[in-house]
């Protein structure tokens, strides 16, 4: 969610940050030993790579209605 909207306001000084990220810090996590570090990593790379940071993220924007509101009390 915060990539999105850091996206957003920031645009390609965000883009910048994320390639930093991807040249310094992701091979660094990957030399670490750690099934949880490389999970975290794999999820990095594939959020960078596809950039999913460019796509609103799923529940962002809320319904007028929804079935409560069909609801009687």
């Amino acid at each position: 969610m915060a990539g999105y909207r850091l996206h957003q306001a920031y645009g390609p000084q965000f883009i910048k940050v994320l390639a930093a990220i991807a040249q310094q810090y992701v091979p660094r996590m990957q030399q670490v030993n750690d099934a949880d570090a490389r999970a975290a990593t794999t999820r990095l790379v594939s959020y960078i790579n596809q950039q999913e940071f460019r796509q609103p993220p799923e529940g962002r924007v809320m319904p007028d209605h929804d079935e409560s509101s069909h609801v009687a009390c």
